[in-house]
C-alpha cells in the first residue's frame, strides 16, 4: 500500500525522525515538511510561523496519529518508512506520556508556589491616632479650630 511520489520516485524516510521533529516542536518551523522533501511547503510553514499555529497543530496531530496507529501509510509525500514502525510507536507514546506528566507536575508546582506567595501575611493592628485637621495654607488656626483667613479675628 505504498504511494509513489510524482514522477514515480520512491521517497523513503525514517518515521522515528519525523516523530521526533514533531514532538520536540521543531515542526513549527517547517522542519517536518523539509525532512519529507517538501522544501517549499516547509519554507512556507516557517514564514507563516506554522500557519499561525494551525498548520503546526494539524500536521502534529497527523504525525502523532500515524505513529500511534502504527500506520504503514506515508505522510507529506513520504511513500514508505525505512525504519521500525514499532520503535516509532514506542518513542511517540513515551514522549507524550512524559510531556503529560511534566505538565501535571508543573501545574501542581505552579499552583503551590503561587498560593504560598499570594496569601497576605497577617499583621497586628497598630494603634494609630486619628488624623488631625490640616492647617490652612498660612498654618494659622484659632482656639476653636476655625481657620483664620484674615488676621483680623484675634481675641
Amino acid at each position: 500500500m505504498s504511494r509513489r511520489k510524482r514522477g514515480g520516485n520512491e521517497n523513503s524516510k525514517s518515521k522515528l525522525v519525523l516523530v521526533l521533529l514533531t514532538l520536540t516542536g521543531l515542526s513549527f518551523f517547517g522542519l517536518d515538511r523539509m525532512y519529507a522533501g517538501q522544501i517549499g511547503m516547509g519554507v512556507g510553514k516557517l514564514l507563516t510561523l506554522g500557519g499561525l499555529g494551525i498548520w503546526f497543530l494539524v500536521d502534529g496531530l497527523r504525525v502523532i496519529h500515524n505513529a500511534l496507529t502504527k500506520s504503514q501509510e506515508g505522510l507529506f509525500g513520504i511513500t514508505s518508512w525505512n525504519d521500525d514502525i514499532e520503535l516509532a510507536f514506542k518513542v511517540a507514546l513515551g514522549i507524550i506520556v512524559l510531556q503529560v506528566i511534566g505538565s501535571v507536575v508543573g501545574g501542581i508546582v505552579g499552583a503551590v508556589t503561587n498560593s504560598s506567595h499570594s496569601a497576605p501575611a497577617k499583621k497586628e493592628k497598630e494603634n494609630t491616632k486619628p488624623a488631625t485637621k490640616p492647617a490652612n495654607p498660612d498654618g494659622q488656626t484659632d482656639k476653636e479650630g476655625l481657620n483664620l483667613i484674615q488676621g483680623n479675628m484675634y481675641n
